[in-house]
């Protein structure tokens, strides 16, 4: 089922040899607890999706997306120099009605470069508060 839920997402970029970036987001967005799918729409990034399945977690960022699986898995990042093949290995997802949390590393050839850590936090709007957002 759908809910309409209240977001606040961080996410920290902590690459080596650089400061640690982060990403805010608070706002509305969408919850599926059927398919474990939470869905945004970032002024900056454009629609951000995170799509829990069994065994892998699919994060989209406007027409890029990454899978993570607790394996390592290749995955081609564009950029505005090209595409660039970095691998993944997700290391930590936790989620409920609530709450995800997830923590993945970033690795070039079998060299860890990067961690990413991300955390959701989800809050469903009564359907009152979804008829005044949508009058």
């Amino acid at each position: 089922m759908i809910k309409f839920v209240k977001v606040k997402y961080k996410a920290i970029f902590h690459y080596e040899g650089q400061e640690p970036s982060t990403v805010y987001y608070k706002g509305q967005g969408e919850f599926d607890d059927q398919a474990i799918e939470v869905s945004f729409n970032d002024e900056n990034y454009g629609n951000i999706k995170i799509h829990i399945k069994e065994e892998e977690v699919v994060l989209t960022t406007g027409k890029a997306f990454v899978v993570l699986r607790d394996e390592i898995v290749e995955n081609i990042y564009n950029t505005p120099y090209g595409a660039i093949v970095l691998n993944t290995r997700l290391l930590l997802v936790e989620y409920n009605e609530k709450t995800i949390k997830l923590k993945y590393e970033v690795l070039q050839e079998k060299e860890v470069i990067g961690n990413v850590f991300i955390l959701v936090n989800m809050l469903e709007v009564d359907n009152d508060e979804v008829n005044r957002l949508f009058a």
